[in-house]
């Protein structure tokens, strides 16, 4: 599940804190970590919960999406 992609490590950490503080209790506990992707010419990173079978990710994404929150569900 993708809470959004920022275009450096300092910008994800501070995405990760920033859904881990709105959004921890849609979370239940399904810990934030980013990873490095490549869209173009441009690097990016991906901050996703993962760990969880996709049925989970949809019931938690639209937890948070019903709190005001934006996320999809990544195919990978």
């Amino acid at each position: 599940m993708q809470f959004g992609a920022a275009g450096s490590e300092d910008e994800a950490r501070r995405l990760m804190q920033t859904v881990n503080s709105k959004y921890s209790a849609q979370l239940g506990g399904k810990r934030l970590g980013f990873r490095l992707a490549k869209v173009g010419e441009k690097s990016v990173y991906r901050v996703r919960a993962a760990g969880m079978s996709r049925e989970a990710a949809v019931g938690v994404c639209e937890k948070v999406k019903a709190s005001g929150g934006s996320c999809f569900v990544a195919a990978n």
